[in-house]
């Protein structure tokens, strides 16, 4: 499950800094997964759609 598990990568590609996850194992058939299922950006406090892109933060590096 470890092996399987998408938060480390999301944490190293997400453009947010300060991203919050909430992820729950799920049993499929005879194996258990990791899956996502609420994120954060806790510095501008929304709820992001996709964990590896907050627009507000996308936007501050910007400019």
């Amino acid at each position: 499950m470890c092996n399987s598990c998408p938060v480390p990568a999301l944490l190293l590609t997400s453009n947010c800094r300060t991203l919050l996850l909430e992820a729950e194992v799920r049993r499929r058939f005879l194996s258990e997964r990791v899956e996502v299922t609420f994120s954060v950006c806790s510095e501008h406090l929304i709820e992001l759609e996709d964990p590896q892109f907050c627009p507000r933060c996308a936007q501050e590096r910007e400019t």
